[in-house]
């Protein structure tokens, strides 16, 4: 008799761990956000872990939010069109490869001030961003739709926030092969170059009023030029983003090739602005000693160069070949 109740109270205890574990589960998949709005019966949701969590979002998204530049460009990769996007600057002053896509989407605010009854009136039914931009007002965000975040950094994270917005959009073998079209440029790009490929040290440069900005092997750029096999000057090897300089330091701004662009973006606004920083730099007495000023391998490259996502990477690439491979 006595092992009898032995065995009852093993089977009690048991039980209660089990529930014990169940609850704790439970608890532990509060993590996860819907939309208290949403309607959707759960077999018609996948689950997705990002930057905050996880989030159950709709196995075919149709209402797509986007809330900064990476969220843009992989929607727009990826063969979607967003309904409404930030912007920082108006629509017109935005880079050629992205103007035309965004023209129907409405506009929700800048990167740093993000309008959430704009976004509310949408009815979306996902919102892609960055961890970086939009944590503060994400728990607004997940009961407006289901949210997703990117962990962003400068370097080649693009290509880990692509799939996880394509895995967010069901679109994940499209990813794949807009990673494996870069890789496959690249290599071309390697090959029509050949033995200048080893030989070609680049720099990266970015012109400020006050100074020069040296761009590292840690920026998006630089991560880019890394898979393309180039070389790039001692004072670019960095794993930062950039390197601010004076312009007594000019010359670490040379190599066999220097792709520069200004303070002032590519934005239309700024245009006057762009060309006076330009000139004043072009009339440097210690710019003018440089090997690739001299030897007038200097190119003016618009703001893509610091990048996003897929579409300025693809831009990034198209420009060695034009510069690199194509000028003789």
């Amino acid at each position: 008799m006595k092992l009898t109740v032995g065995r009852a109270l093993q089977f009690f205890l048991l039980m209660v761990f089990t529930i014990f574990c169940v609850v704790a589960c439970g608890n532990n998949s509060l993590k996860t956000t819907t939309p208290l709005s949403s309607s959707l019966p759960v077999s018609e949701y996948h689950l997705v872990n990002h930057a905050m969590g996880a989030t159950k979002v709709p196995v075919s998204p149709q209402r797509i939010v986007t809330l900064d530049g990476s969220a843009i460009e992989n929607v727009l990769a990826l063969g979607g069109k967003p309904v409404g996007t930030v912007l920082n600057g108006s629509l017109d002053e935005q880079p050629a490869y992205l103007r035309e896509s965004l023209a129907d989407a409405k506009l929700l605010g800048s990167f740093e001030q993000q309008n959430l009854e704009k976004i509310l009136a949408l009815k979306p039914d996902l919102i892609l961003g960055d961890k970086g931009i939009s944590e503060n007002i994400y728990p607004q965000l997940s009961q407006i739709a289901p949210t997703v975040l990117a962990e962003y950094n400068a370097s080649d994270s693009w290509k880990e926030m692509l799939k996880l917005h394509a895995e967010a959009l069901g679109k994940s073998k499209a990813a794949e092969q807009i990673i494996g079209k870069y890789y496959a440029r690249l290599a071309q790009f390697k090959a029509q170059m050949g033995a200048q490929l080893k030989a070609t040290e680049v720099s990266v440069v970015r012109i400020y009023p006050e100074g020069i900005s040296l761009y590292q092997k840690g920026s998006f750029s630089g991560s880019i030029l890394e898979d393309a096999g180039l070389y790039r000057p001692g004072s670019q090897r960095g794993e930062e983003v950039q390197q601010h300089i004076s312009k007594e330091r000019i010359r670490d701004a040379d190599g066999d090739v220097i792709f520069v662009w200004s303070y002032s973006d590519d934005y239309k606004g700024d245009i006057q602005s762009q060309q006076t920083i330009s000139q004043k730099l072009k009339a440097d007495p210690l710019w003018l000693k440089l090997k690739a000023v001299k030897q007038e391998k200097v190119y003016e490259v618009p703001d893509y160069w610091i990048g996003f996502g897929p579409l300025a990477a693809d831009a990034v690439v198209n420009d060695l070949f034009k510069y690199l491979v194509n000028k003789p």
